[in-house]
């Protein structure tokens, strides 16, 4: 039971957005989890669940960056589903109009990944 609430951050998100708008529960959760795959948020989420916890407030700051996280991905997900692409291509579609963006969003988790450990200072740039 432990390990699935993992899901229940996303799940919340996931019930809220689709209740404001016009699509099905298992197509806004089949886009934010697209979205989180193609940008790289999965693996942001997980560098942030290793983070060391050792006291207080290392286990303050990494919950701060992990609401952050699912802060921002429900805010993108929403962006994506205003800008008016429909159907499976939409998180596709969305990140293709903001390509350079992205790439520069890649290049930097491309040099946080080839650390062997990461700090919360890092996460947070």
């Amino acid at each position: 039971m432990l390990a699935r609430l993992e899901f229940a951050v996303p799940l919340m998100d996931i019930i809220e957005i689709a209740e404001g708008g016009e699509l099905a529960l298992d197509e806004v959760a089949r886009h934010y989890y697209q979205l989180g795959h193609q940008l790289q948020l999965d693996w942001l989420r997980e560098a942030i669940t290793r983070l060391p916890r050792d006291n207080r407030w290392q286990s303050l700051a990494r919950s701060a960056l992990r609401d952050d996280l699912y802060r921002l991905h429900r805010k993108l997900l929403r962006l994506v589903l205003q800008d008016g692409s429909a159907g499976t291509s939409a998180v596709t579609n969305w990140l293709a109009t903001r390509q350079h963006d992205v790439e520069i969003c890649n290049q930097m988790f491309a040099e946080l990944q080839s650390f062997e450990s990461l700090d919360p200072a890092m996460l947070s740039a």
